[in-house]
């Protein structure tokens, strides 16, 4: 099978996009548990506005 070199470099492209993106997840991730372990009674309610305020913050990639 015969990939053309401008959709290697797309695939290659969103790729690195997608690398970048978790790598924003794990700190994500990381700031979460950070509260998580900081408020013992902090409820479910706040973490997922926490994770809807980022997601409207970051307007996230769509590649299909």
């Amino acid at each position: 099978m015969f990939i053309s070199k401008g959709c290697l470099i797309t695939i290659l492209d969103n790729l690195s996009v997608l690398n970048k993106e978790t790598e924003e997840l794990k700190k994500k991730v990381a700031d979460l548990e950070g509260q998580v372990q900081s408020q013992p009674n902090l409820k479910v309610e706040d973490i997922k506005r926490v994770i809807e305020k980022h997601d409207r913050d970051t307007k996230r990639s769509t590649f299909f």
